[in-house]
């Protein structure tokens, strides 16, 4: 039997904001979704210089992250995210992997 295959989203977290300043896109919304992602990694604790999150996962914290005003957006929250998704991904911060489910 084959295993099937899933997409894994994947964040580089840097705990210290000043240290990726550079490297993200000068793009307010840009911003917003990678503090969401590090508001989420502090919140649960997260140590590792990595978090994961499957689509689902990605989904949900962008809703939560425009309802809370992190994001901030009169769109469907998971809308700006694949629109940002290449400038997130060319920043080297973010990166997609299959893993076997």
């Amino acid at each position: 039997m084959e295993k099937s295959k899933k997409t894994v989203i994947i964040f580089h977290v840097a705990h210290d904001f000043a240290n990726v300043e550079s490297a993200l896109p000068s793009t307010p919304q840009v911003r917003q979704i990678y503090s969401a992602v590090l508001d989420h990694a502090i919140r649960i604790e997260n140590t590792e210089e990595e978090i994961y999150f499957t689509p689902g996962e990605i989904q949900d914290l962008m809703e939560d992250a425009a309802a809370k005003g992190i994001l901030k957006t009169r769109q469907d929250p998971m809308r700006i995210f694949k629109y940002y998704r290449q400038q997130l991904l060319g920043s080297g911060l973010m990166r997609l992997q299959n893993i076997e489910a």
